[in-house]
């Protein structure tokens, strides 16, 4: 029987597991190791030193140390690919991390081997190290970083979906332009009326006058209502009161 997660057991009707926590976790990550964490460097010899990290696998978490691993003894002849992996192990319930050798071969036909994810072992790669034929030692060139191919490793990223805005957005722009739009038509008929109520040249002159003088973001005009007679503004303030307007007007 599947129950919500988590109450406290009243006489045992909530029974809960370790699986019932992994379940619940793995919803909401996904399966790697944490960003910037676990990398493998050389150090010396035929040595490398993994990095402290916590490792996410299926739900499962796992907290490592700092880790220096030996690299098996080179092959005198062949190339080989060994995998630093992490391993974690159901049967033993345990997380490992170790060094899987690979076959040998020429360096251009040698690779590494796939990682086991079966039989209660998941394995992930966060390196692969070139073992140069007769090598005594490991230099940082022979190893490849592979924690952030989603196919070997993975970093650990969040599953939750951001909320998408765009329909908003899209709404909002659209209601806008529609806003916009009205009052232009607001525009364009009161214009028109005030070529019918006036002659052609005067008409012409309030219209360039509206055109230096209306703000791009608003449909007001702004102008010196306390101008004195004879000027620009008072022409024109005097003709947008003759026609009820007075009430499109900014005063500055």
């Amino acid at each position: 029987m599947q129950y919500p997660l988590f109450y406290n057991s009243v006489n045992q009707d909530r029974v809960y597991d370790a699986d019932s926590f992994s379940d619940w976790l793995k919803k909401f990550f996904t399966t790697g190791v944490f960003k910037d964490e676990m990398q493998v460097t050389a150090a010396g010899g035929m040595y490398v030193q993994v990095g402290s990290g916590y490792v996410n696998v299926g739900g499962k978490v796992m907290q490592f140390d700092q880790t220096t691993l030996t690299v098996g003894t080179a092959d005198s002849r062949y190339y080989r690919i060994d995998s630093v992996v992490v391993e974690r192990n159901d049967t033993d319930r345990q997380f490992y991390l170790k060094i899987v050798q690979g076959g040998t071969g020429t360096e251009s036909s040698v690779t590494g081997v796939t990682p086991t994810r079966s039989g209660g072992i998941y394995q992930l790669v966060l390196a692969r190290i070139k073992v140069k034929p007769g090598a005594t030692y490991i230099t940082q060139q022979d190893i490849t970083d592979t924690r952030a191919d989603n196919t070997l490793c993975g970093i650990v990223a969040g599953t939750v979906t951001q909320m998408n805005f765009e329909q908003f957005s899209a709404q909002f722009a659209d209601y806008f332009d529609n806003f916009k739009t009205g009052r232009q038509a607001d525009f364009d008929a009161w214009f028109a009326h005030i070529q019918e109520v006036l002659d052609e040249d005067t008409a012409g002159h309030l219209m360039n006058e509206i055109n230096k003088r209306v703000r791009m973001d608003t449909p007001y005009l702004e102008l010196d209502t306390t101008a004195e007679s004879g000027t620009d503004d008072a022409a024109l303030y005097a003709s947008i009161v003759a026609l009820g307007w007075e009430s499109e007007v900014i005063e500055t």
